[in-house]
């Protein structure tokens, strides 16, 4: 070993760089490997320039300053002591780089409308009844309150329009120079004080157009363009995990899942919930879950059980009173097309189940926006 390292040359350092603190030798620098050496692999060491370099100096560090004592510990072989930790300034490193690769939430810069999003845990959960039964009670209240139908279903646009004959939200979505401001679509709904953004069942074609993180963002610019002029919007949005979903998840600032109290809709909570965890990473804007309404309540011990496990799980986020499952809740929106308050004048014998519902309408809409 003494052969190997005989001709070991170390420079001094210049007394001028020497910390007016050091005791002891002065040190001295390190040399660095020539980028000619060749292969230790193929045998030893040939260096064309410069004298040879210590092996074990040869470690990944920019700037290495051994003293002499350390070039005679590594040339008798004796290993390093461990380096010594300091705990409290490496643990707080450490929390500084946790809290740093931490995404956090973007501040929301909300102006104008507060823009919900209506989604059923399932299909049949009653999400377009929600959307309509809040739609009534806001505009009761003053608000102005425009529907989209981000559903190739249409049930929104069914129940609000009576015809579409021009650009609908279809248009909207579009990628192309042709694609149409979001309030050039809505028009005046048969419901008093009720705008609508109608659909059609060829939005279904849009599918595709919103599969990307940027076209998702891109709809969500659109929607931004509309808010000053209204106050609520609420989006009626399909079940399920399309891209048309998650298009009205990432344009809104709230979420509301209307849900039925059976086994299967309380998986069908868990799974938007995931949703909108994972939609965090790449939409820090999205929508967060602000409230959960419970369609189509019975006084069956299955019904009680799921409710009971439904306000476990997600405490205050559980709105209440639950929707009782009342006829004239389909009878006024599907059958008649009108709302819940008109349709108990229509209809005197089922006045108490219309008011019932729309009262609870009422409290849910207090749950999204200051009651003036």
């Amino acid at each position: 070993m003494g052969r190997r390292h005989q001709n070991l040359a170390v420079s001094p350092v210049h007394p001028s760089l020497v910390p007016q603190h050091a005791t002891g030798p002065a040190p001295v620098l390190a040399a660095t490997a020539s980028p000619t050496c060749t292969n230790r692999r193929n045998g030893p060491a040939e260096w064309t320039g410069g004298p040879p370099v210590v092996p074990a100096l040869l470690k990944p560090c920019r700037s290495t300053v051994v003293t002499e004592s350390e070039v005679a510990r590594i040339l008798s072989g004796v290993p390093a002591m461990p380096p010594t930790r300091k705990i409290g300034k490496m643990s707080s490193m450490t929390e500084h780089r946790s809290s740093a690769s931490t995404p956090r939430r973007r501040p929301r810069q909300r102006r104008g409308a507060r823009v919900v999003a209506v989604q059923g845990s399932r299909g049949g959960a009653g999400a377009t009844c929600i959307t309509l039964g809040l739609a009534e009670a806001a505009a009761r209240q003053g608000f102005r309150v425009c529907g989209l139908d981000l559903d190739p279903r249409a049930a929104l646009t069914t129940a609000l329009v009576d015809t579409v004959d021009g650009p609908t939200l279809k248009d909207v979505i579009r990628l192309d120079e042709h694609a149409v401001p979001l309030n050039d679509t809505t028009v005046e709904s048969s419901w008093p004080g009720v705008w609508a953004s109608p659909a059609e069942r060829t939005l279904q074609n849009r599918e595709r157009d919103l599969g990307t993180v940027h076209a998702r963002t891109r709809f969500r610019q659109r929607v931004e363009q509309a808010r000053p002029d209204w106050d609520l919007i609420l989006m009626d949005i399909p079940s399920g995990l399309s891209n048309l979903a998650l298009a009205g998840i990432v344009a809104a600032d709230a979420l509301v899942i209307a849900s039925t109290a059976t086994p299967w809709a309380l998986a069908g909570i868990n799974e938007i919930v995931y949703t909108l965890e994972r939609l965090e990473k790449t939409h820090p804007q999205a929508a967060t879950l602000s409230g959960i309404a419970v369609t189509l309540y019975d006084d069956s011990a299955q019904a009680k059980r799921t409710l009971t496990e439904i306000r476990e799980a997600f405490g205050h986020l559980v709105w209440s009173p639950p929707v009782p499952r009342y006829a004239a809740v389909q009878l006024a929106a599907e059958v008649h097309r009108m709302p819940l308050d008109t349709y108990a004048e229509a209809a005197p014998l089922r006045a108490r189940e219309a008011r019932t519902v729309a009262n609870i309408h009422a409290e849910f809409v207090s749950c999204l926006l200051p009651v003036t």
